[in-house]
């Protein structure tokens, strides 16, 4: 038996008997080596060994049979229990040090799960308070990542349960990004939202969440938003959070309400209407919800008239005086009379020409015989197609009737519209004249007055009479028509004046100075609104004209243009504000100021038809639109924060669709947060729901490099995302020789085509503009059945800030559209603009335009001035062949003339060539003649290998040789082919002739 087998014998042994007797055989067995070998190999194994007796013994016993003498078993005996006995000693420490380390660990647990139950307590009945019994917790117990996951998810099974409760599959639960920034209610908190990411969710949701779970007073919250719309979104959808009967009343009064008002009544007034009306009713308590100017009208509560200009308002208030301030210049002295006509003349003459052919310059009576004289236009400034339109127009103006658009500060007696549009027979029809009454009168909306100045002619008769029993099925309108007979005896007057004054009209002739005051303002000019927009920069950054005065000192000029500009701005500044004050006016500019000085004096009472409240009551201020922030909105945030030292702010914005700054805004409020409102927490939502990825990557390509990314939501489906070039665009035969195209550019074929195949899709287009073109959006819904026209609209890309559509068509992605730099600029470089500053927003602005897509974006620019934006951009390029002309157009094919192969130069299409050019087109570069033809029935000749029969007039036909005629389709597919090989002979099919 070898050494191994009295190892592994003597490792099994249980009593020192047994051990003994394998030791006394071992060494009568094994060689002195061996044994040797043996007795080591059991020392080393002692040494592991935890049972200190069991190896004192087996010590013992192995020393008695050590072949090396007693002191060598004495002195290993020694140096083996030295060693275990320190080994046990350190081994018991380590284990009453685990012990310990585990009592410990179990107590930390305890307590730390002890706290987590407290958290979970505070988070159900004080949620407010949780961030401070955070502070107060022994450090390194509870992280704060622990911390804050623990409320995300709280807030997570809080909204689940409520959206449950309202019943209604649409409530989407927040993301947990959004999630995390509703957990921020104390301090200062800055959201990052980029487009699509829910910002006005995640600020309704948040406030929900205020008020229901953390039982905030609605007195306590105010959450203001940059336009009127907005503030009534976030309302609305509150309302629906807040009651599940809410929505459904808001709509059913929203209804009601548009069938009551008044024609020209903001639609937005009457929704808003509803919503308070609804929440009152139903006991619903809504916080403050309103815009920045809203609160500044309702702490100041001006008597004075508020001027604005904005174009969805249809008003130009503050323009039309800055204009009157110009005009009256002109004519007060010859000094400034040269003075602004040498400036104009030099940058804006267009303005400097329509003063001269209008006579705006003039004196009173100049102008009124010259605007009496005109036979095309009324006075009130209507195109006029005959003399009779024109006296019924002027007529309506002379006693006191306004156009609403026009003609700012002067009271109506009425309104009446000239061409207001109608439908009848499902197309457009425009009636000459349509009063409109302040409010319904009897069930009428108001009087429409058509002008039958052709009677007689059996067309014109017909189509009277039409328009005549659609006026007698309509009860909603009184009709009136008058007759040349009317016009000559000039008994329309009394005719208008009995209906006027029926329906208590006021109809009495205004004197010639009233006239005079209402005509004499020009159409808005470019400089007025250079100089609009410059005195409105100078609002907005509160410069007294004496600052301004300072300002234009220190700056350094490019040009005498732009010296003689700055010098007229600053003078028409001074007296611009000098006219407010003496006419009892005020702009939206002067009431923030006016509000944030109201404040500061301790004057913290606001009041609206909504609800009265105190800005001291506020604990919570939530900002919309937060990247538009500006100097004076700071002023009056400023003001409210020292009257409400405890005020939490809470604001959202997207730094990449900071596109305003035009109208006053600064990004340095986003960008430096910390330096203008203290210590803050910062969330960033990324996630885009409302775009395609394809899109989603398309905007991020645009704004790289200039912070966090966009992230698209995953659904598989990348989107199409195309760059549409004109220089690469083909129109086909049949597009080129539409009537429907005679009047369109080659862009209009490229739109119409993306148009039809969106349609075709069931999906709605806008068409987007960097610029407004009134007269587009008719141009190309005129193209399409009246059916699909509501699918397809237009905006420019400023006004579809906040909007999406499935489909968004980009029209002019152009060097000289973005960035679209106005030669105007340079005037606002003494007020901080630059080229730098210019082309960054305008690069936002672009960004907010391809954002605006949910499922297809096609940019359309040109190779040969494309905007550099596009330069790296994942577009890919259109591929036209998936997108056919619509069924609109007319078919047609294309003939082709040319030679036979070696033809000579007597024959051919060189002997013929006089009469081809007379009616076909020359293809130099592939050298044949051409012309488009009417499918209609070529195509039937053609399958029948026979030439169409519109040809058999062609004298050209008898007398070609040696040619060749080809018929293409739009695909440019050939369709058929002849040849004549001799003059006079007929045409065969071409493989006849071979």
């Amino acid at each position: 038996m070898g050494v191994e087998h009295y190892v592994s014998d003597i490792k099994e042994c249980e009593d020192m008997e047994t051990v003994r007797a394998l030791l006394i055989r071992g060494k009568r067995e094994l060689t002195v080596p061996d044994f040797l070998k043996l007795i080591d190999t059991i020392f080393h194994w002692m040494t592991t060994k935890q049972n200190q007796p069991l190896v004192e013994n087996m010590l013992l016993v192995l020393a008695e049979f050590h072949p090396l003498g007693k002191n060598v078993r004495r002195n290993e005996i020694n140096r083996i229990r030295k060693y275990r006995s320190e080994e046990w000693t350190l081994a018991e420490k380590e284990r009453l040090a685990r012990e310990e380390s585990e009592r410990r660990r179990k107590e930390a647990e305890a307590r730390k799960q002890a706290m987590l139950v407290e958290i979970d307590r505070i988070l159900e009945h004080d949620f407010l308070s949780a961030d401070g019994f955070f502070r107060t917790l022994p450090p390194g117990v509870i992280s704060g990542e622990e911390f804050q996951s623990r409320k995300v998810e709280f807030i997570r099974h809080w909204f689940a349960d409520q959206f449950a409760g309202l019943g209604d599959g649409k409530k989407v639960l927040p993301d947990s990004g959004q999630l995390a920034t509703i957990t921020a209610v104390n301090g200062h908190a800055q959201v990052i939202a980029r487009a699509g990411s829910g910002k006005t969710a995640t600020l309704v949701n948040r406030a929900f969440f205020l008020l229901r779970h953390c039982h905030v007073d609605p007195d306590h919250i105010m959450m203001l938003a940059f336009n009127r719309k907005a503030a009534t979104e976030i309302a609305r959808r509150l309302c629906g959070l807040l009651h599940q009967d809410a929505e459904g009343k808001i709509s059913r009064t929203f209804e009601k309400g548009k069938q009551t008002a008044s024609p020209v009544k903001n639609k937005r007034e009457i929704e808003e209407a509803a919503i308070y009306e609804v929440a009152k009713n139903l006991e619903i308590g809504l916080p403050h919800v309103m815009t920045f100017h809203a609160l500044a009208y309702a702490v100041v509560l001006p008597r004075e008239e508020i001027l604005y200009d904005e174009e969805k308002a249809n008003s130009s208030k503050q323009s039309r005086v800055l204009q009157t301030l110009i005009d009256e210049t002109l004519r007060r002295s010859r000094d400034d009379y040269q003075r602004i006509k040498c400036l104009m003349l030099a940058h804006f003459r267009e303005d400097w020409e329509h003063i001269l052919d209008g006579h705006y310059a003039d004196s009173q009576e100049e102008l009124l015989r010259y605007r009496r004289n005109l036979s095309s236009l009324s006075l009130g400034g209507d195109p006029v197609k005959s003399g009779g339109e024109k006296r019924i127009a002027d007529f309506l103006f002379e006693h006191g009737g306004l156009h609403p658009k026009g003609h700012e500060g002067h009271t109506a007696a009425f309104t009446y519209r000239h061409e207001y549009p109608f439908e009848m027979d499902g197309r457009p029809y425009r009636p000459d004249f349509t009063v409109f009454f302040p409010k319904k009168q009897e069930k009428k909306t108001g009087i429409v007055i058509e002008y039958f100045g052709m009677a007689g002619d059996p067309d014109y008769d017909a189509d009277a009479e039409k328009k005549r029993e659609y006026w007698r099925n309509r009860k909603d309108y009184i009709f009136i028509e008058l007759s040349r007979k009317d016009i000559a005896s000039g008994g329309f007057r009394e005719k208008l004046k009995d209906v006027l004054r029926k329906y208590h009209l006021p109809c009495e002739r205004l004197g010639e100075e009233e006239i005079w005051e209402r005509i004499k303002d020009r159409a808005i000019g470019r400089y007025t609104r250079a100089t609009v927009n410059f005195i409105g920069r100078c609002r907005q950054q509160a410069l007294s004209p004496d600052e301004l005065k300072e300002k234009i000192q220190a700056h350094h000029v490019l040009s005498d243009v732009e010296a003689q500009f700055l010098e007229l701005a600053r003078e028409f500044y001074a007296a611009y504000l000098e006219r407010l004050q003496r006419d009892g006016q005020e702009d939206f500019c002067g009431l923030m100021l006016r509000a944030a000085e109201n404040v500061n004096g301790g004057n913290t009472r606001f009041r609206r038809r909504a609800r009265d409240g105190d800005l001291k009551d506020l604990r919570y201020l939530c900002i919309d639109e937060f990247q538009d922030f500006s100097e004076l909105f700071y002023r009056l945030f400023t003001a409210i924060r020292k009257q409400a030292p405890n005020l939490a702010l809470f604001c959202v914005g997207d730094d990449w669709q900071a596109i305003n700054g035009f109208a006053g805004s600064d990004l340095r409020f986003f960008r430096e947060f910390r330096q203008y409102f203290g210590d803050f927490q910062r969330f960033a939502l990324t996630v885009n729901y409302r775009s395609a990825s394809g899109i989603v990557e398309t905007g991020n390509a645009l704004m790289i490099g200039q912070g966090k990314e966009a992230s698209a939501c995953d659904t598989g489906d990348p989107g199409i995302a195309r760059l549409a070039d004109a220089r690469d665009f083909d129109p086909c035969f049949s597009e080129r020789e539409s009537d429907c195209y005679k009047k369109y550019d080659r862009q209009t074929m490229m739109v119409t085509r993306i148009v039809h195949k969106a349609l075709q899709d069931k999906l709605p287009v806008v068409l987007l503009n960097r610029t407004n073109r009134d007269d587009y959006l008719e141009r190309v819904r005129d193209l399409f059945p009246e059916n699909q026209r509501k699918w397809i609209s237009f905006s420019t890309a400023h006004g579809y800030k906040g909007l999406e559509k499935p489909v968004v068509i980009i029209l002019d992605a152009l060097a000289r559209r973005y960035p679209l730099i106005h030669p105007d600029w340079v005037f606002m470089r003494v007020l901080g603009d630059s080229l730098e500053k210019i082309d960054a927003e305008e690069r936002r602005l672009f960004y907010v335009a391809l954002t605006r897509a949910r499922e297809r974006l096609f940019v359309l620019t040109d190779k040969s001035q494309r905007s550099h934006f596009l330069e790296k951009l994942p577009l890919q390029a259109i591929n036209w062949e998936e997108y056919p002309p619509p069924e609109i157009i007319e078919r047609h094919v294309q003939m082709q003339v040319k030679n036979l192969v070696n033809t000579p130069r007597d024959s051919g299409t060189y002997a013929i060539h006089a009469s081809l050019k007379t009616d076909y087109n020359w293809d130099g570069q592939n050298r044949f003649w051409w012309r488009n033809f009417p499918s209609g029935n070529c195509l039937q000749a053609l399958t029948e290998r026979r030439l169409p029969d519109f040809l058999q007039d062609e004298t050209w036909l008898r007398q070609a040789a040696h040619v060749e005629i080809r018929f293409l389709d739009d695909e440019k597919q050939v369709l058929a082919r002849f040849q004549i090989d001799e003059a006079g002979s007929v045409p065969v099919p071409y493989d006849q002739g071979q």
